[in-house]
């Protein structure tokens, strides 16, 4: 149940469709709710949550309460869009949906839902915009991906904030930190926020992705994605692509990282020792989660940026690639970044380029690859250059001033 447990079952998804996420509720296999309680208790809290019904409703026999947490999990994890939602309640043989957006009544508030669901809709389509049933997925994808980086910001602050509350936070009003209204109106959220925005935004245009919790660690946990382009699926961490953080104001916020853009689960899990907990899915809600190898549509390699070893020829075609492509606007600050077989060649590569002379000799490789255009993409190469590489994951980025 669930999307992350039908990635192997769906047909292969060729080209995005414009499909209104959000206009109808698509239930889960409905003609065997008969049959099967699990998939009837997933249908009925569905549509009590679409209905905005406060009135409690048969549990289908499942006693269970980590059964029926599980569930619930998966409902919240495949409908991103049901910000209105924040839990359930529970007794012996029944439940109710508990709700956010209450009015001073008591009362969940249908009209600021209905509002806030109008608005989402229409901040999403700056996301989408120029995606059509031509564009390709992966394009789609890396489209959708560098928007949500250079639009959104980690909110530390209100992080913050929140934990300083602790019990006192009120869980009926609206989740600023994590909801996919506060992701796609406001753009300030965390982790979560990141996750079931991504997912919204590529299910609306086709593509499968699934929104997934971690394991926990140091009593927080994490939330990343799972997708699917074709018959391939990997990983994918928003969060961790972007820089930006109220904390620190906008220091780095036009970088994006691609370390973990449409990854296999071995790489996945290059990171600090500690924090490998933050991209490990929860056995608990996501069990049938596998070990995905698929390195199709990794960034580096995709983009031949994936080095086995030390050559100035394979680099001087990347920087070209990247100069010929580059929009500011759509992809930040300029850098050209590879990915190394392990982290002793990136140390290796690192160490060779990191100097004038032998930046100069691949740039001018590039640009004689530039043909026409060389002498206006000269002007993205400046002397001033800053090579930043991550020793966990052996990605390494140069950024030119």
């Amino acid at each position: 149940m669930g999307l992350f447990s039908k990635f192997k079952k769906e047909k292969n998804i060729d080209k995005p469709s414009q499909k209104k996420v959000d206009k109808k509720i698509f239930l889960e296999h409905e003609s065997e709710e008969d049959t099967n309680p699990k998939i009837k208790l997933y249908n009925e809290f569905v549509r009590h949550a679409f209905s905005y019904d406060t009135e409690f409703f048969s549990t289908c026999g499942i006693t269970d309460t980590k059964e029926i947490r599980r569930i619930f999990e998966y409902v919240i994890n495949d409908y991103p869009e049901m910000f209105w939602v924040c839990g359930y309640q529970l007794t012996s043989d029944s439940m109710a949906v508990s709700y956010r957006c209450i009015n001073e009544d008591g009362q969940i508030d249908v009209k600021d839902i209905e509002r806030k669901k109008a608005e989402l809709r229409k901040n999403a389509k700056y996301f989408t915009r120029g995606i059509t049933k031509r564009t390709k997925p992966y394009d789609a994808l890396i489209t959708i991906y560098r928007r949500l980086i250079l639009e959104l910001d980690y909110d530390g602050v209100g992080l913050k904030t929140e934990e300083k509350q602790g019990d006192e936070f009120d869980y009926t009003t609206d989740d600023n930190l994590r909801s996919l209204y506060s992701a796609l109106v406001h753009r300030k959220v965390v982790c979560a926020g990141y996750a079931v925005a991504m997912q919204y935004l590529l299910q609306s245009v086709g593509i499968s992705c699934a929104c997934v919790s971690s394991e926990r660690y140091n009593n927080s946990g994490h939330a990343f994605n799972a997708l699917k382009i074709g018959k391939y699926v990997y990983y994918l961490d928003v969060t961790w692509g972007d820089k930006s953080d109220t904390l620190t104001g906008k220091k780095d916020a036009g970088d994006i990282s691609y370390d973990y853009c449409c990854v296999p689960y071995k790489e996945f899990l290059l990171t600090s020792e500690g924090a490998k907990a933050y991209h490990t899915p929860n056995k608990e809600y996501f069990p049938d989660l596998e070990e995905f190898k698929d390195t199709n549509h990794e960034y580096f390699r995709f983009r031949k940026a994936y080095l086995l070893r030390y050559d100035e020829n394979i680099m001087a075609d990347v920087f070209a690639q990247t100069a010929k492509t580059y929009d500011k606007k759509e992809m930040g600050n300029f850098a050209v970044g590879f990915r190394c077989h392990d982290v002793s060649l990136m140390n290796y590569v690192v160490g060779q380029i990191n100097n004038k002379v032998t930046m100069k000799r691949i740039i001018n490789k590039a640009m004689e690859l530039c043909g026409r255009k060389k002498k206006q993409l000269s002007k993205l190469f400046t002397d001033d250059f800053q090579i930043k590489p991550n020793s966990a994951t052996g990605v390494f980025y140069i950024y030119f001033k």
